[in-house]
């Protein structure tokens, strides 16, 4: 329902949304859905990717889902009038699946920002 989405992160609109994405995951617990979700004072962080891409506002936080503690990050920016978001998730300790998710969200940029490197 938003309108008039400035591009990049580190705008009001995207801000407020992030603040909204963060309280997504305590419903989900309030709900059922999850359990357990621990998140840090100061989850929200900036990356500081070099070269061409967009930066995202992000945070990582913990759940419990049905038994298995999974790792969550959450990535959020604004191109062309439009939220992107991601969302990863691995089990938690998993130090494979942490790289995988910080490759992955390096890769997705470098497409988001139609880089040629």
């Amino acid at each position: 329902g938003e309108k008039n989405i400035p591009a990049g992160h580190d705008n009001e609109v995207v801000q407020r949304h992030f603040a909204k994405v963060l309280d997504e995951a305590k419903a989900m617990e309030k709900l059922g859905k999850v359990r357990a979700v621990n998140m840090p004072s100061g989850i929200k962080q900036t990356t500081k990717y070099p070269g061409c891409g967009p930066q995202f506002v992000w945070g990582a936080f913990e759940m419990d889902m049905t038994g298995q503690v999974i790792a969550s990050s959450t990535y959020l920016t604004a191109i062309n009038g439009n939220f992107v978001k991601l969302r990863v998730h691995y089990p938690k300790g998993d130090e494979q699946g942490h790289k995988t998710a910080l490759l992955f969200v390096e890769k997705i940029r470098k497409v988001l920002g139609k880089c040629t490197d």
